[in-house]
């Protein structure tokens, strides 16, 4: 499914940008007291089964406002019918935050694509934008808390730093990986590498 793209004039988009800048304020403080607990030690995931297509449609659903903001169009390429376990709350901040990132450096009118599928018993989430991208040479350090790019220093592109670093903390408390590939100016891709866990 794609949504579609919108024009906006200075009358509808202003609304829009004061929606998305309380949405987008609202997150990253509900993220900064997440990561206080993932950080925990004492801390434990709440596992329950959960759908594919259900995880990314949620998260899709939250940057509603910052893709209308940019003309941005949010593709998605879902395996159906995947079923897996995790901390739902934990892994839909994980994926909101990896889409928000690609919706901040995605050029106007262009597309953010969601991918999503199932592969050796693991689940794999991937978020492509059309945006500058990044050197290949920073791509473990963009994980890093408060790490920030060279390029988006460059373009001022505002961000605290630690989005990333929340997506590979969620993922390794589930067992699993990050990976962020790209070339300068060509776009970026972060895929999302979690198990599947029993079936239950």
């Amino acid at each position: 499914a794609t949504t579609e793209i919108y024009t906006l004039s200075l009358h509808d988009a202003l609304p829009i940008w004061i929606t998305a800048s309380t949405e987008m304020m609202v997150r990253m403080v509900n993220a900064l007291a997440e990561l206080s607990r993932l950080e925990d030690p004492e801390d434990k995931l709440t596992i329950e089964p959960m759908g594919l297509s259900d995880l990314v449609a949620g998260a899709t659903e939250t940057v509603t406002m910052e893709s209308k903001l940019r003309d941005c169009t949010v593709a998605q390429d879902v395996a159906p019918d995947v079923t897996f376990r995790g901390d739902r709350r934990r892994l839909m901040l994980a994926l909101t935050n990896i889409l928000g990132n690609a919706v901040k450096h995605a050029p106007n009118g262009s597309t953010v694509t969601i991918r999503g599928w199932e592969q050796d018993d693991k689940i794999h989430i991937a978020v492509r934008d059309q945006g500058p991208g990044f050197a290949p040479e920073e791509a473990d350090r963009l994980f890093e808390k408060y790490y920030r790019s060279v390029a988006e220093r460059h373009r001022k592109v505002p961000g605290s730093g630690f989005g990333l670093y929340i997506v590979k903390t969620v993922a390794e408390r589930h067992g699993g990986s990050v990976r962020a590939r790209s070339e300068l100016g060509r776009g970026a891709e972060f895929e999302m590498i979690v198990p599947a866990g029993e079936r239950r």
